[in-house]
């Protein structure tokens, strides 16, 4: 399984793509809202994508340097685990702390579980979340934000709202605003927070490639923001949520494409990532309506991927 990888299970699906091609255009696509993030970041987040980067780069190097598998840094999974970290952390972190991160993400998110292949949690989420635990705090991988003031037209948000939301009994903050009308970006949230466009371009590269079966996000998202508008409010009016807060001003587009594309942390089957993408929303929504997590749906697809052998089991027919 080293020198070749089936991308999906599903039955339409008769290309296979080395391990490296797979990475490789996994590692393309990433870098689109990344790199998104860089512009709208400046120095500071360029810094932080480089150290990342880096960081898995030089521990996959160390890790496999003298083995004689396939397995070698060049196959683009270093460098697509590297950019997906950075696009869950904040501009203006040190480097060499984001270095340290980027280590912790290959030492510990790959090779304590076994090596390549062998994990089930990404380990893009991992290195930052031991780091956070350590050094930074519980906002490490933070999907919240301040944003910078940007006016926006008093007129076209009206008009927008009556339109469109209105009718159908949902509300945007002006943050959310703010992001939609291109406004300038937060202050203090992920490199990706709020990239909507990028991320959707990025997405149609790895549903293009068939990198990843749009069932599994798309039930995620329609759990989440379903979830979302029907009890957001609570206690006051059922369908009063903010669904469009609770994917713009989260990184919940961003981790449940980019992050389960990688083929070691979903399910093997359709019906394992429809069950995957429930858990994983109905984990989104509960931490996002009561407020008590920091980040809700990274923290969620931590938590659905330990799950992923148990669903793996339930729904692999055994012959």
């Amino acid at each position: 399984m080293n020198n070749i990888s089936a991308v999906n299970g599903f039955p339409h699906t008769f290309r296979v793509l080395t391990v490296s091609g797979v990475y490789r255009r996994l590692a393309f696509a990433t870098l689109i809202p990344v790199g998104f993030g860089v512009a709208r970041g400046g120095v500071s987040a360029l810094l932080t994508v480089v150290a990342a980067v880096l960081g898995t780069v030089l521990a996959d190097i160390v890790m496999t340097r003298g083995r004689s598998d396939s397995l070698h840094p060049g196959d683009g999974r270093a460098l697509y685990i590297g950019l997906a970290m950075a696009g869950l952390l904040p501009a203006g972190i040190s480097p060499v702390t984001v270095m340290i991160a980027g280590v912790l993400t290959l030492l510990v998110g790959v090779w304590l579980f076994g090596g390549p292949g062998k994990y089930r949690i990404h380990p893009a989420l991992v290195g930052p979340a031991l780091l956070g635990i350590a050094f930074l705090g519980p906002t490490a991988v933070g999907e919240g934000a301040a944003f910078l003031s940007l006016t926006v037209p008093a007129d076209v948000i009206s008009l927008v709202e009556r339109t469109l939301f209105e009718p159908i009994g949902v509300r945007v903050s002006p943050e959310a605003w703010r992001l939609l009308l291109g406004g300038i970006g937060p202050e203090g949230g992920s490199l990706v927070l709020g990239l909507a466009g990028p991320v959707l371009v990025g997405s149609l590269i790895v549903f293009g490639e068939d990198l990843l079966p749009a069932i599994l996000p798309a039930t995620f998202l329609a759990v989440y923001s379903l979830g979302t508008w029907t009890f957001g409010a609570l206690p006051g009016d059922w369908f009063s949520g903010a669904p469009l807060d609770a994917l713009l001003l989260t990184n919940a587009p961003f981790v449940i494409v980019f992050l389960t594309a990688d083929p070691s942390v979903r399910p093997a089957t359709a019906t394992g990532m429809v069950l995957f993408g429930v858990l994983a929303g109905g984990l989104a929504t509960v931490f996002r309506v009561s407020g008590t997590v920091v980040a809700p749906a990274t923290i969620a697809v931590f938590i659905a991927g330990a799950f992923v052998p148990v669903l793996d089991g339930l729904t692999t027919r055994r012959l």
